[in-house]
């Protein structure tokens, strides 16, 4: 991973927070991601064209309701908010990739990017995985927040390069 990417990328993740869901991150810079008890919502997602990758990020369920809700324009009691949650978590991710995209190789590149799929994980398993180089914790409204970038440098049989 280039660590001097990580700026602009955490940049554009928080841009992406404030205008689609109206929740505003604090990147925690050197800290340790240290999440609670609760479980986490996790969505990934690939890339590829001039550069291949993938994009991991984590939040707990609490927040992971709470921007769907944003996202929807409706209450978070709203059973439909529940329903929701994965498919809001996976429309961010989208969003940040794109914005990433662009951000770091312009408007003119084109790139294929994956469906985003969800799972669960404890708090434990985020923290373990926070230890990945290219990992960027946030606070969001009193939630930690991981997000995780990784490019491929050289995968098999391409000549895929990071950003520049």
């Amino acid at each position: 991973m280039h660590e001097d990417k990580l700026p602009e990328i955490a940049r554009v993740f928080c841009e992406v927070l404030e205008k689609q869901v109206f929740l505003f991150p604090e990147p925690l810079a050197g800290e340790e991601l240290i999440p609670g008890p609760d479980g986490f919502l996790v969505g990934t997602m690939t890339f590829k064209g001039p550069a291949r990758g993938g994009l991991m990020l984590a939040l707990p369920e609490a927040m992971a309701l709470e921007m769907a809700a944003n996202f929807l324009g409706l209450e978070p009691e709203d059973p439909f908010v529940a329903e929701s949650s994965r498919d809001s978590l996976g429309e961010i991710l989208n969003v940040t990739c794109g914005h990433m995209l662009t951000a770091l190789y312009g408007e003119t590149e084109v790139f294929d990017l994956s469906i985003p799929r969800s799972f669960s994980l404890t708090g434990l398993e985020v923290a373990i995985l926070s230890r990945k180089p290219g990992s960027m914790a946030f606070s969001v409204d009193d939630h930690r927040v991981l997000l995780q970038v990784s490019f491929c440098n050289k995968c098999p049989g391409e000549g895929a390069h990071a950003p520049k």
